[in-house]
């Protein structure tokens, strides 16, 4: 039941007191290359962004998803009272669709039990649900921590690597609604993003440490289990970073071979398995339409785009046509706000090819063009893209620099 007492804020508010004083007092900030202010503020802004997805969640979609995960979760959580070893296989051991008989009340309980990827946010929450005393604010609390770290590397890796300012940084991660959004509330793009700077971070770093190489495994886990198609559109960068440390003159070369490489693997796949990609591609738009109460076949290709843009840029949940109320107002106004910072930042700028932000932008667009061939729901839109819709504009900021300034491939 989703609860809403003062005792389960207040046990909220206790563990983020807890986590921000330890974040105050400990040594993450020169781990990643921060001060200990930069750390607390930008955990700060994503337990604010957690607490503003559930807010519109709750108000208008009746809880969503992030409604399913926490009941889900609590489901979980109660398996450890019927049986110990129930609540173990639930959240350890890799699950499927036909479930044996032993488990099969707990498929027809738990929301989405059979698909892997939504229920690893599951196992999350049903870890937490052992110290949270099923409180929202402490989980959504705990999944901020956790989601911290690859988020501090993307912080380390855009100073270090695409040489820019921290509040640059803060503005296309912290403060454009829609992005903000999704890559810091409790859901999968939270995840993503930061297990995409767990690897981006790892293979640009000038001082590979071991640890380094224990957060780059960790990243490459979680894209794994949490939307596989990130990996692979992942792998050229990782295999072209890795590369272009001894060739860096032949950047774009080796990323197109690399993804050409893996679209090849891909139509072998679909060809093993005897299936048609637009077939296959066609399946999946009918789904999300059915989700979002649209028909797919009534909607072109071009006016999806279109309608992308403000979805993705302005609002979470806007469909594309002109504010009517309050709310996309200042979602918009916020937007607004946000770019004409960023477009200040390089009024005065020179362009200058940055082979690493040339390669984020070009994986953001191949991302953009997958996505935008298969989901027309509007909401979906919005969440698929946004990791690398922050990585997209990262990628097009490295490439503006004063011309003093040094570029910084490594």
């Amino acid at each position: 039941m989703w609860q809403t007492s003062l005792i389960h804020y207040l046990v909220g508010f206790v563990y983020l007191v807890l986590f921000s004083r330890w974040l105050w007092v400990s040594a993450v900030g020169d781990y990643f290359g921060l001060s200990r202010q930069a750390v607390l503020t930008i955990f700060l802004f994503k337990v604010f962004w957690c607490f503003v997805f559930v807010y519109i969640h709750l108000q208008w979609s009746g809880g969503g998803d992030t409604l399913d995960f926490f009941q889900s979760g609590d489901q979980v959580y109660r398996s450890l009272f019927r049986d110990p070893a129930d609540y173990l296989k639930l959240v350890f051991l890799p699950n499927h669709y036909y479930v044996t008989d032993s488990l099969y009340h707990y498929n027809q309980a738990i929301n989405r039990y059979g698909d892997e990827s939504t229920f690893f946010i599951i196992r999350l929450l049903a870890i937490f649900r052992l110290f949270s005393f099923g409180s929202y604010s402490a989980q959504a609390i705990m999944y901020s921590l956790l989601t911290l770290p690859g988020i501090l590397f993307i912080y380390a890796f855009c100073m270090r690597q695409l040489g820019l300012h921290i509040r640059t940084i803060h503005t296309v991660l912290l403060i454009i609604p829609a992005t903000s959004f999704w890559i810091h509330g409790l859901h999968k793009e939270a995840l993503l993003l930061s297990a995409c700077g767990m690897v981006l971070y790892p293979l640009t770093a000038s001082d590979i440490k071991r640890s380094h190489l224990i957060w780059l495994i960790i990243g490459l886990v979680v894209l794994t289990l949490v939307r596989s198609h990130y990996l692979l559109l992942v792998a050229p960068l990782i295999a072209l970073l890795y590369i272009h440390k001894n060739r860096p003159q032949q950047i774009a070369a080796y990323y197109l071979a690399t993804l050409a490489s893996i679209f090849l693997v891909i139509l072998l796949y679909f060809y093993l398995n005897d299936t048609s990609i637009r077939n296959y591609v066609f399946q999946q738009r009918d789904a999300y339409a059915q989700l979002s109460g649209l028909q797919a076949d009534d909607l072109p290709l071009w006016q999806r785009f279109l309608c992308a843009v403000p979805v993705v840029l302005c609002s979470p949940f806007s469909s594309g046509a002109w504010p009517t109320d309050v709310s996309d107002w200042l979602m918009y106004a916020f937007t607004c706000s946000a770019f004409v910072y960023l477009m200040i930042q390089i009024r005065a700028r020179y362009f200058m090819f940055h082979p690493i932000g040339f390669t984020l932008v070009l994986a953001s667009l191949i991302e953009f063009g997958i996505i935008g061939c298969v989901v027309i729901q509007h909401g979906g839109i919005a969440r698929y893209r946004a990791p690398f819709l922050c990585l997209f504009v990262l990628g097009i900021l490295a490439m503006f620099k004063d011309k003093k300034s040094k570029i910084f491939p490594y």
